[in-house]
């Protein structure tokens, strides 16, 4: 016990621990953010130089490089808000949600039946939709595949128990619509993008992620080297926003910003 609080003591007072435990700024997977949410952590860094001068004119000759290309970000970002289509396919989404939920609950709800010939096809349909997992929660491409794979199921080898079960064909019908206008809109989305003259939304987070990490690395520099109490609280208020980033985004989530398929597990129209 007492050899391990002399070690514990020596490795405090080793610079080269000391500089390991000092406050630096974290790492985050920018990849995983949808478009909106990577950049409005831009923003919150520009606001955060501009609150500690100090950290913003030790990185004043790489700043510019990162400014045009957060202005790139902005035209982009921009691009995708005003787009009709982007609340149409948040919509047709919705909808297509709003049937599978209804399509769940009419299920369970028969698996209580009094008839037990309804009762057991209610359990092989539940149990079949089972297979398919939260396919609410899916990006749109696995979740259009999941709900055409459940309609030919619904369709071909589960129809006469479908039949057995009251109001779920009219379900099924209204999913089978609520499938292909979301398709449409998703077809249409691409399109739009495609004619867009811009540079792809990928792109450009490639090349300001790649500025982004370097001046992070610069400012964590200074951090370990001088550990300038300005800069420490500048790393901790960063960190914070990080972290909140990190809790929100990096679980795959509905895209109803109608992402760009870059590197991220969300709902993309590209697959």
């Amino acid at each position: 016990m007492l050899f391990n609080v002399f070690k514990f003591r020596l490795q405090v007072q080793n610079p080269l621990f000391q500089i390991f435990t000092i406050m630096k700024i974290k790492s985050i997977h920018l990849y995983r953010l949808r478009n909106e949410a990577h950049y409005q952590l831009m923003i919150f860094f520009v606001r955060l130089l501009d609150k500690y001068p100090e950290v913003k004119y030790r990185i004043a000759t790489e700043l510019p490089a990162f400014d045009a290309l957060l202005a790139k970000e902005d035209a982009a970002v921009d691009f995708m808000t005003k787009s009709d289509l982007t609340k149409l396919i948040a919509q047709a989404d919705r909808r297509l949600d709003s049937n599978l939920t209804g399509i769940g609950d009419i299920v369970r709800g028969a698996l209580h039946h009094f008839d037990k010939t309804v009762a057991e096809a209610a359990e092989s349909l539940y149990n079949r939709i089972k297979v398919y997992g939260g396919i609410a929660h899916k990006n749109y491409a696995e979740e259009l595949a999941a709900v055409a794979n459940l309609l030919q199921d619904f369709n071909g080898d589960y129809a006469s128990k479908v039949a057995l079960i009251d109001g779920l064909s009219a379900w099924i019908a209204e999913l089978t619509a609520a499938a292909a206008n979301l398709q449409t809109l998703i077809e249409e989305r691409i399109a739009e993008k495609a004619a867009q003259p811009q540079e792809r939304m990928k792109d450009i987070r490639r090349e300001i992620d790649s500025v982004f990490i370097d001046l992070i690395d610069r400012i964590n520099a200074v951090i370990i080297l001088e550990s300038p109490p300005n800069f420490l609280a500048f790393a901790n208020e960063l960190n914070e926003q990080f972290d909140s980033f990190n809790k929100i985004y990096s679980h795959k989530r509905k895209d109803n910003d109608t992402q760009d398929n870059n590197e991220q597990n969300e709902k993309t129209e590209e697959n």
